[in-house]
């Protein structure tokens, strides 16, 4: 008999070891699982910074990129892309007269061929007609 009350203290005291166990494992869980969102939550703060770095990093090369350009055309080192003497202008502009001759061409064959087309290609037309009028 003394036997068995030993035995039934032994179960008792390791059912008891059990459930401390199983409250300690539940409280480990609890505190993990907190532990993985407050490291969740401080990796996408810290992906928000870099993506904000990035932005300012592009903003600042923009910035630097214009600077030089600013620099170099009050510096007088930027070339424009414009004709310098009132011959070369002249030609370029000759240039665009003999293009929207031709395209005036092109647009009225098209108009021939096409006649479904013939409100957009009148828009064209009176398009180029406009740019060759001024000259």
């Amino acid at each position: 008999m003394v036997r068995l009350g030993e035995l039934q203290d032994a179960t008792e005291m390791a059912r008891q070891e059990r459930l401390r166990s199983e409250d300690e494992c539940q409280r480990k869980e609890r505190v993990y699982a907190q532990n993985v969102r407050l490291l969740q939550e401080a990796a996408s703060h810290l992906e928000e910074k870099l993506v904000k770095k990035q932005e300012e990093q592009l903003r600042l090369q923009e910035h630097r990129a214009r600077l030089r350009h600013l620099t170099a055309l009050r510096d007088g080192r930027y070339k424009t892309l414009t004709a310098h003497s009132e011959e070369a202008q002249q030609a370029l502009k000759n240039r665009l007269i003999a293009r929207a001759h031709a395209y005036t061409g092109v647009v009225t064959q098209l108009e021939a061929s096409y006649p479904q087309m013939e409100v957009k290609l009148r828009n064209l037309k009176v398009f180029l007609q406009n740019f060759l009028e001024p000259s």
